[in-house]
């Protein structure tokens, strides 16, 4: 394999030597950080587990609390954040566009 040279500045280069490992090269670096996340995973899945329960909240019968228009409006608030984060997590795993 040829070796490549890429030009970065001060500040990236202390912020890459900051995430090494002792003995760690800069090529051990960069690949390692450009692995998807192996949270990433745990993520879309707990977030899958939130919006569920999220949603069951809306079976309730009428005159539970979590019926009340306030429960619910913090409950769309909460999934649209999840979303959110869902979006985010996906990215880290290399999804492409709004999947």
């Amino acid at each position: 394999m040829m070796d490549k040279l890429i030009r970065v500045s001060e500040e990236t280069h202390r912020k890459l030597t900051d995430l090494g490992k002792k003995g760690e090269t800069y090529d051990e670096i960069v690949v390692r950080l450009l692995k998807p996340s192996k949270h990433a995973e745990e993520i879309l899945v707990l977030c899958s587990e939130i919006k569920e329960i999220l949603d069951s909240s809306r079976m309730y019968p009428a005159k539970s609390p979590f019926r009340t228009p306030a429960f619910q409006a913090m409950a769309h608030d909460i999934h649209e954040k999840v979303s959110k984060i869902e979006t985010l997590a996906k990215m880290g795993l290399g999804y492409k566009g709004s999947q």
